[in-house]
């Protein structure tokens, strides 16, 4: 069974992963412009890190909030190279937000559970994922400099 301590220790380690994605993500990115960024036989930099974005805002809660009627300002499309910016900042900022929305979350909270697929999901199996997953996005910028030689 799993306990209290169980949890909070898988929280701990998801949030430092996360804040490890932010730090090397950072890291992997400094100094690509926008015209580098754009290059890729296959998936580019900046196909990649929008892709990372984790917003919390989806598409359909910014429906939701424009269908309240209260005008909301869902922030301007930026056009190159500041988009490339963007995407960058956004990526980054998305993992430290996750990391830091995590370790504000009690073990119990970390624990809430709800089924997809007819299988338990919990909170803290979300965060190791989203914490996987960065990673996984983050070997593939390494991929994408080594192959493009960024």
């Amino acid at each position: 069974m799993t306990t209290t301590n169980d949890i909070a220790q898988r929280q701990r380690a998801a949030v430092t992963r996360l804040r490890e994605a932010a730090a090397a993500l950072k890291a992997e990115l400094a100094g690509t412009d926008d015209e580098k960024a754009q290059l890729g036989s296959q998936w580019s930099l900046n196909d990649t890190v929008r892709h990372m974005g984790l917003r919390l805002a989806s598409p359909f809660e910014q429906m939701e909030r424009l269908m309240r009627g209260d005008r909301p300002d869902l922030g301007a499309r930026a056009r190159r190279p500041q988009h490339w910016a963007n995407a960058q900042q956004r990526a980054v900022e998305d993992l430290e937000q996750t990391a830091a929305y995590a370790e504000g979350l009690s073990p119990e909270q970390a624990a809430c559970a709800g089924l997809r697929d007819g299988e338990p999901l919990a909170v803290i199996d979300l965060l190791e994922f989203l914490a996987h997953h960065a990673w996984e996005h983050i070997e593939q910028v390494r991929e994408i400099k080594a192959r493009e030689s960024l």
